[in-house]
Protein backbone atom coordinates (compact mmCIF):
# COMPACT_ATOMS: atom_id res chain seq x y z
CA UNK A 1 0.00 0.00 0.00
CA UNK A 2 2.91 2.36 0.69
CA UNK A 3 3.72 2.02 -2.84
CA UNK A 4 0.39 2.62 -4.23
CA UNK A 5 0.31 5.83 -1.65
CA UNK A 6 3.77 7.28 -3.13
CA UNK A 7 2.26 6.63 -7.06
CA UNK A 8 -0.36 8.94 -6.24
CA UNK A 9 1.68 11.63 -4.18
CA UNK A 10 4.24 12.13 -6.92
CA UNK A 11 4.30 14.66 -9.53
CA UNK A 12 1.07 15.94 -10.43
CA UNK A 13 0.46 18.15 -13.42
CA UNK A 14 -2.11 21.46 -12.92
CA UNK A 15 -3.81 22.43 -15.97
CA UNK A 16 -4.57 26.13 -16.21
CA UNK A 17 -6.94 28.16 -17.78
CA UNK A 18 -5.01 29.38 -21.21
CA UNK A 19 -6.99 27.66 -24.36
CA UNK A 20 -4.70 24.85 -26.39
CA UNK A 21 -5.21 23.82 -30.13
CA UNK A 22 -6.56 19.82 -29.23
CA UNK A 23 -4.62 18.80 -32.53
CA UNK A 24 -1.98 19.26 -30.81
CA UNK A 25 -1.57 17.70 -27.30
CA UNK A 26 1.53 18.07 -25.72
CA UNK A 27 3.69 16.46 -23.89
CA UNK A 28 2.74 17.83 -20.38
CA UNK A 29 -1.32 16.14 -20.63
CA UNK A 30 0.75 12.32 -19.97
CA UNK A 31 3.03 13.98 -16.84
CA UNK A 32 1.04 12.69 -14.02
CA UNK A 33 -0.24 10.18 -11.98
CA UNK A 34 -3.17 7.79 -13.59
CA UNK A 35 -4.85 5.10 -12.33
CA UNK A 36 -4.93 1.95 -15.20
CA UNK A 37 -8.95 0.99 -15.51
CA UNK A 38 -8.86 -1.74 -18.26
CA UNK A 39 -6.11 -3.70 -19.75
CA UNK A 40 -6.36 -5.86 -22.61
CA UNK A 41 -4.40 -8.23 -24.15
CA UNK A 42 -5.22 -10.12 -26.93
CA UNK A 43 -8.80 -8.90 -26.47
CA UNK A 44 -8.96 -10.54 -23.31
CA UNK A 45 -9.55 -8.19 -20.05
CA UNK A 46 -6.12 -9.01 -17.82
CA UNK A 47 -6.14 -5.70 -15.41
CA UNK A 48 -5.62 -8.73 -12.96
CA UNK A 49 -2.25 -9.29 -14.34
CA UNK A 50 -1.02 -5.95 -12.44
CA UNK A 51 0.09 -5.61 -9.14
CA UNK A 52 -1.03 -2.34 -8.18
CA UNK A 53 -3.29 -0.29 -11.05
CA UNK A 54 -1.58 2.88 -11.00
CA UNK A 55 1.58 4.08 -13.09
CA UNK A 56 2.85 8.30 -13.49
CA UNK A 57 4.95 9.49 -16.51
CA UNK A 58 7.77 11.92 -15.37
CA UNK A 59 10.63 13.34 -17.60
CA UNK A 60 10.15 10.58 -20.34
CA UNK A 61 9.94 7.91 -18.26
CA UNK A 62 6.56 5.77 -17.71
CA UNK A 63 6.74 4.04 -14.65
CA UNK A 64 5.38 0.85 -14.93
CA UNK A 65 3.84 -1.42 -12.25
CA UNK A 66 4.94 -5.49 -11.55
CA UNK A 67 2.79 -8.02 -13.07
CA UNK A 68 1.81 -11.31 -11.73
CA UNK A 69 3.25 -15.10 -12.92
CA UNK A 70 -0.24 -16.16 -13.04
CA UNK A 71 -0.79 -14.19 -16.31
CA UNK A 72 2.71 -15.52 -17.78
CA UNK A 73 3.82 -11.94 -17.41
CA UNK A 74 6.29 -11.67 -14.18
CA UNK A 75 7.84 -8.52 -14.39
CA UNK A 76 8.98 -6.42 -11.45
CA UNK A 77 8.08 -3.11 -12.04
CA UNK A 78 9.68 -1.44 -14.41
CA UNK A 79 10.89 2.19 -15.82
CA UNK A 80 10.32 2.20 -19.47
CA UNK A 81 11.76 5.23 -21.77
CA UNK A 82 9.23 6.70 -23.84
CA UNK A 83 8.78 8.68 -26.49
CA UNK A 84 5.71 10.96 -27.58
CA UNK A 85 5.11 12.28 -30.96
CA UNK A 86 1.41 11.19 -32.96
CA UNK A 87 2.12 7.97 -31.22
CA UNK A 88 3.26 6.78 -27.60
CA UNK A 89 6.80 4.46 -27.86
CA UNK A 90 7.13 2.50 -24.84
CA UNK A 91 10.63 0.65 -24.57
CA UNK A 92 10.01 -1.29 -21.45
CA UNK A 93 12.12 -4.63 -20.37
CA UNK A 94 8.47 -6.28 -19.91
CA UNK A 95 6.77 -7.18 -23.12
CA UNK A 96 3.25 -6.72 -22.03
CA UNK A 97 4.08 -2.95 -22.10
CA UNK A 98 6.76 -2.76 -24.96
CA UNK A 99 5.59 -1.47 -28.38
CA UNK A 100 4.22 1.73 -30.17
CA UNK A 101 0.51 2.97 -28.94
CA UNK A 102 -2.09 5.45 -30.78
CA UNK A 103 -3.41 7.49 -28.07
CA UNK A 104 -6.34 9.41 -27.51
CA UNK A 105 -8.26 11.59 -24.51
CA UNK A 106 -11.16 11.70 -23.26
CA UNK A 107 -13.93 12.79 -21.42
CA UNK A 108 -15.68 10.85 -18.45
CA UNK A 109 -18.50 13.69 -17.61
CA UNK A 110 -20.22 11.39 -15.06
CA UNK A 111 -16.96 10.77 -13.10
CA UNK A 112 -15.48 13.80 -14.11
CA UNK A 113 -12.32 12.36 -15.14
CA UNK A 114 -9.58 12.64 -17.82
CA UNK A 115 -9.48 9.65 -19.76
CA UNK A 116 -6.58 8.03 -21.97
CA UNK A 117 -6.47 5.08 -24.42
CA UNK A 118 -3.55 3.45 -25.28
CA UNK A 119 -4.06 0.99 -28.58
CA UNK A 120 -1.33 -0.80 -29.93
CA UNK A 121 -1.22 -4.19 -32.05
CA UNK A 122 -2.45 -6.40 -29.07
CA UNK A 123 -2.78 -4.25 -26.01
CA UNK A 124 -5.49 -1.47 -25.08
CA UNK A 125 -5.06 0.14 -21.79
CA UNK A 126 -7.27 2.84 -20.49
CA UNK A 127 -6.55 5.40 -17.43
CA UNK A 128 -7.85 7.93 -15.67
CA UNK A 129 -5.96 10.79 -15.05
CA UNK A 130 -5.21 11.39 -11.12
CA UNK A 131 -6.05 14.67 -9.46
CA UNK A 132 -6.75 16.86 -12.28
CA UNK A 133 -9.10 20.05 -12.43
CA UNK A 134 -11.50 18.50 -14.85
CA UNK A 135 -13.56 21.68 -15.82
CA UNK A 136 -10.21 23.52 -16.26
CA UNK A 137 -8.13 20.69 -18.12
CA UNK A 138 -11.12 20.57 -20.63
CA UNK A 139 -10.95 24.09 -21.52
CA UNK A 140 -7.69 24.57 -22.10
CA UNK A 141 -7.53 21.50 -24.27
CA UNK A 142 -10.55 22.18 -25.68
CA UNK A 143 -11.42 18.41 -25.38
CA UNK A 144 -14.75 17.05 -26.53
CA UNK A 145 -14.60 13.15 -26.98
CA UNK A 146 -16.18 11.13 -24.66
CA UNK A 147 -15.39 8.21 -23.34
CA UNK A 148 -16.90 4.98 -24.79
CA UNK A 149 -18.09 2.60 -22.31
Amino acid sequence: MPFAIALVALPLCNASCGGKDSSKIDEEVFMTSWVIESLRIDSVESIDCLVVNLTYFQNAQLFLPATRLTCNHDFDSDVADVVITDSLHVNSRNALFNGVYAYSLCLDQKRKLIGLDLVSATTRIRMSRLLTDYDAFVRRYRLTELCSP
